[in-house]
C-alpha cells in the first residue's frame, strides 16, 4: 500500500518540487524543476 502512495505521490511534479522547497530549500533553489522528467521505476529492491 505505501509503495502505491509513493508512486502516486512523486509522479506528480508539482508534489516532488513542492517537497524538495519544504524540506531542503537552499538546495531546491539550484534545480530546475522544469526540466524535471520521468523516469522508468526499478524493482528488486
Amino acid at each position: 500500500m505505501h509503495d502505491a502512495i509513493y508512486k502516486e505521490l512523486y509522479s506528480l511534479p508539482e508534489a516532488v518540487e513542492g517537497l524538495a522547497r519544504a524540506l531542503a530549500p537552499r538546495r531546491a533553489r539550484l534545480l530546475d524543476f522544469a526540466s524535471l522528467s520521468r523516469l522508468p521505476a526499478e524493482r528488486g529492491h
